[in-house]
């Protein structure tokens, strides 16, 4: 699951140290799915949540060329999560072959980046005007692992992407918010995965357009505050401090 907190109304901790309580209106739980089933949607909206978050993968729907879109089972999708009630944070990602990243393996078990981000933004305005009633865009999924954006991560090329989109969204749909990163926990491993504490500073320094930062800041299996090198939770303050910093 996921959680969404308004910034100004919550702190993680407060001026002694102590743990600062939350405001429970200004948080919002939501849950990840890919199959969006009724009976599924209907646990999802009987467990309290009031978001679902989904792919929206530019290879279902453009899969042969830019000039044609397949909406339909993603149409279904939409409708059935906004039956229950719903809002529904799209996920724009996955290149399909023809706007694959030139060294990026087709098949390859791996996710390619955009060999143009142009197609890519055209790809997201599209989503945006198709779907009127989902107002939340999350700009690709996890593009600081090489699974996710083969032939290797690159937050710079991140950037030139999700400015595009985010301008190419807001043209037709200015109201829409546009969520960036959606950074899962790593450590720094040339070519393979970019820490998201990296990423979100070399975000800023790129000049990184977005309403909303997201993070995955993974502690499986242990909790968050078991100290190992694999917990993820201690990013969310850095990352933070990092938005303050650059006047987020």
């Amino acid at each position: 699951s996921t959680q969404f907190s308004s910034s100004n109304i919550m702190s993680f901790a407060s001026e002694d140290g102590t743990a600062a309580s939350i405001n429970p209106e200004s948080t919002v739980t939501g849950y990840a799915s890919h199959n969006l089933t009724i009976s599924e949607l209907r646990e999802i909206k009987l467990a309290g949540a009031r978001f679902v978050r989904t792919d929206f993968t530019m290879s279902s729907v453009q899969p042969a060329s830019s000039q044609s879109f397949n909406w339909g089972q993603l149409d279904t999708k939409v409708a059935a999560a906004s039956a229950q009630g719903l809002q529904v944070l799209g996920i724009l990602d996955y290149s399909p072959q023809w706007n694959a990243h030139p060294g990026c393996i087709a098949g390859s078990h791996t996710e390619c980046a955009p060999a143009d981000p142009t197609a890519f933004a055209s790809f997201a305005a599209a989503a945006a005007a198709h779907f009127p009633q989902v107002t939340y865009w999350e700009i690709w999924n996890e593009p600081n692992l090489i699974r996710f954006w083969s032939p290797s991560p690159n937050s710079t090329d991140y950037v030139i992407m999700l400015n595009a989109a985010y301008a190419a969204i807001k043209a037709v749909a200015p109201h829409d918010v546009v969520v960036a990163g959606a950074l899962s926990r790593a450590s720094d491993v040339p070519g393979v995965q970019i820490a998201p504490t990296t990423f979100v500073t070399s975000m800023y320094a790129n000049g990184a357009q977005f309403d909303v930062l997201s993070l995955h800041p993974y502690t499986y299996p242990f909790s968050p505050d078991t100290a190992n090198s694999g917990n993820g939770w201690p990013d969310v303050a850095t990352i933070r401090a990092t938005m303050v910093a650059n006047g987020d």
